[in-house]
């Protein structure tokens, strides 16, 4: 009888703990492990919430609709091509000597005067091109841009600047030149130069183009052979012998070694090196991959407030260390949809380094645009780029919120969800003071903010619910965009931190290709919350 109760009682506990919230609750010296089926008020930890309401949402969704017509016509605009459906008044009159696959970086002309070529946004913009265009019903359009776009590159490649000479003798060091006027020429003022990340991103940029067009059959095996020996082999060269010299970085501001510049080198070099496997610099591109991993690793990680640094040498110019283009890097280097290829590139969107980049930027933004001082239900606010910045998109005095920054924000949020949900594994979570994961989670009790480990169990109410609250979170960073276009849906470079009207160069096309890359991954993964 004593045994028979002593089973029936097991079984009952057994049945209780299914249907409990916590699995465990395991105490190791300092270190708390909890395991989590559902959130309630018996947690010694809570899920902090972040509302939307439903009529939100959907004014959120027609919006984001409308939006992605507008810049993607944005973009266009900004294309030379006489095969685009839009008028393109950034070419008014249709300029002769701009050559086709031409993409300028805004069509402000004065106060600032983007009406440039940079190599950086160009790249990001053809990856624009290949990574959606070529799924999209305008198939023979982007394709023929892409083409263009390339066409284009060969012609600045072979530019000589005052970064160097188109030649194996000075390692193609004409190739780290940043910008050039819209014909074409080279511009000999002085800047900021070399921008080591020009080449490697174009090369990404090519690379993607030629393994997206390959899938739908419209290029020609000759012609990717050409674009690979006429094109590819010399930024892969640059990046071969430039990749551990000092550049400028993506900003155009610091002269050092930065993150983003080293990251978008080893994603080119991975790249090219599966895509071409048997090329004759294959020994050195896997020697030099080495180097940069080993390099990226041994450098950029604050061990200590547990970040990536994006530049090395300049803590007292940026005692924050924390910039958006760390969170850029990762996007680029690990992009959403590229055919499974078998590259491994650290730094992924869910890795905790990256994102307390994230939660830093965040918290510091938050107090230094005033913009951000009304609590945002969502808990999202306004991004600028570094908190240190002063370029107010025409001067120096004070740094404002940008556009491209924002969306970025919701777009690493967004890929973690997919990156969780593709993993289909327990979400593991170390609560520790000053990190991303105290965005969404709250003690309840005495534990000591450190060392407590939490374990939400996959697709369980209390992991779907995590879920939901990051995304609410990224929404609440389209949300702020949508505030802050114009009532044409017009994206500037920056908004202004007092105001949120638009400021600096106007209709910036890295800022509307960032409003896509956001939207883009947010389609990935709303199914789930539907």
């Amino acid at each position: 009888m004593f045994t028979t109760n002593i089973c029936h009682f097991c079984a009952f506990f057994s049945a209780f703990l299914l249907n409990f919230t916590f699995a465990s609750i395991l105490n190791e010296g300092n270190i708390v492990n909890l395991t989590i089926n559902k959130f309630d008020e018996q947690n010694s930890i809570s899920l902090l919430k972040y509302n939307i309401s439903n009529r939100d949402r959907k004014d959120l969704n027609n919006w984001i609709e409308k939006e992605l017509q507008v810049s993607n016509e944005y973009i266009l605009l900004n294309i030379r091509t006489n095969h685009s459906l839009n008028n393109q008044l950034n070419f008014h009159p249709f300029q002769n000597d701009i050559n086709f696959g031409v993409s300028v970086a805004s069509n402000s002309r004065f106060e600032p005067n983007y009406f440039f070529q940079w190599i950086r946004d160009s790249s990001i913009t053809s990856l624009y091109l290949s990574s959606f265009g070529l799924s999209s019903k305008n198939f023979t359009l982007y394709n023929l841009l892409s083409l263009e776009y390339i066409n284009n590159s060969k012609l600045l490649q072979r530019i000589n600047n005052k970064s160097g000479t188109f030649s194996s003798f000075a390692n193609w060091s004409n190739l780290g030149e940043p910008k050039f006027y819209c014909n074409n020429t080279s511009f000999d003022l002085e800047w900021g130069r070399p921008q080591n990340d020009g080449p490697a991103l174009r090369l990404i940029a090519i690379l993607t183009y030629l393994t997206k067009a390959e899938l739908h059959t419209a290029i020609d095996p000759d012609l990717k052979h050409s674009i690979l020996d006429e094109i590819c082999q010399f930024d892969m060269k640059f990046v071969l012998k430039n990749w551990n010299l000092p550049s400028f970085d993506p900003w155009e501001e610091v002269y050092s070694f930065h993150f983003f510049n080293n990251m978008v080198h080893l994603y080119s070099l991975r790249l090219y090196q599966s895509l071409v496997p048997n090329n004759p610099d294959s020994n050195s591109i896997n020697e030099t991959i080495h180097y940069l991993e080993t390099f990226i690793k041994n450098n950029y990680v604050d061990s200590k407030h547990k970040i990536i640094i994006e530049t090395l040498g300049i803590r007292k110019m940026r005692q924050s260390q924390v910039d958006i283009a760390v969170i850029i890097a990762s996007l680029i280097t690990h992009p959403l949809d590229f055919l499974q290829l078998d590259i491994d590139i650290p730094f992924d969107v869910d890795d905790l380094l990256i994102l307390n980049v994230l939660y830093r930027l965040i918290q510091d933004m938050k107090l230094l645009y005033p913009i951000n001082w009304n609590k945002n239900v969502s808990g999202a606010v306004a991004l600028g780029r570094y908190p240190e910045d002063i370029y107010d998109g025409i001067d120096v005095s004070e740094g404002n919120p940008w556009f491209l920054a924002t969306c970025q924000g919701a777009n690493i949020l967004y890929r973690l969800i997919k990156s969780l949900i593709d993993k289909k594994h327990n979400l593991n979570i170390v609560l520790e003071e000053n990190t991303f994961w105290n965005l969404f989670f709250q003690l309840n009790s005495s534990i000591p903010n450190n060392n407590n480990n939490i374990t939400l169990i996959y697709k369980s109410d209390a992991f779907n619910n995590t879920l939901k609250q990051i995304f609410n979170f990224a929404d609440g960073f389209i949300q702020i965009v949508q505030t802050h276009v114009n009532s044409c849906g017009e994206m500037s470079e920056q908004f202004n931190k007092y105001t949120g009207y638009l400021t600096g160069a106007a209709n910036l096309t890295w800022s509307y290709v960032e409003f896509v890359n956001a939207v883009k991954a947010r389609d990935t993964i709303l199914h789930y919350f539907i």
